[in-house]
């Protein structure tokens, strides 16, 4: 069974969805560190497939979302509702002989930036919400993704880059949702259990 994860926003949080109590209670287990970082890689990578033919998703937020929900199951998550999705990423050229190329748009990584910038709200609202275990691995893990989301937002007083290079700073590459979603299965993967043999 699949749940949504979200709720719309509400007038209270204007732009930002909601995650009332009573939401998270019907869920089968709480939202671990687990559940947290497979469910935003899964994201992550469902954005990147789109972002790389060309498509930006336009409403990436957590009521879009859908995660398994059962007992025991296997975490995953499935990016839905398409219906403001715009084609932005490549434009079609003719080469020298006449045979049409496809060549990534120059916007494309503006309209990525934006998506990301959606996905870092939807980091922000995990971590209000993950179930704490206890142990300083967990606690990396979390500070991590505190990084990863101040990274996406763009904000350096929050990544530790010093006041006098800001501008440095925000001259850096934009992350792509590859980049992101290639952090998250390496965090998800340090904070796995070893398996005992």
């Amino acid at each position: 069974m699949y749940r949504v994860l979200g709720l719309p926003p509400s007038f209270d949080s204007i732009t930002r969805d909601t995650f009332p109590a009573a939401h998270r209670a019907a869920f089968a287990a709480p939202w671990t560190l687990s559940f947290v970082l497979s469910t935003l890689a899964h994201v992550a990578e469902a954005a990147a497939h789109v972002h790389s033919r060309g498509v930006m998703h336009g409403d990436l937020y957590a009521h879009n979302v859908l995660v398994r929900d059962a007992p025991g199951a296997a975490n995953d998550a499935i990016l839905t509702d398409f219906g403001a999705a715009t084609l932005v990423g490549h434009a079609i050229i003719g080469d020298v002989a006449g045979e049409a190329t496809s060549q990534e748009a120059p916007a494309a990584a503006c309209f990525e930036a934006m998506e990301l910038r959606a996905f870092a709200h939807l980091v922000d609202d995990l971590l209000a919400h993950v179930a704490r275990g206890s142990g300083d691995d967990e606690q990396s893990h979390i500070d991590a993704l505190r990084r990863l989301h101040a990274q996406l937002l763009r904000d350096d007083a929050l990544v530790g880059a010093d006041a006098s290079d800001a501008d440095a700073a925000r001259d850096r590459p934009q992350p792509s949702f590859a980049a992101v979603a290639r952090t998250l299965r390496a965090l998800q993967a340090a904070a796995s259990p070893v398996a005992s043999l």
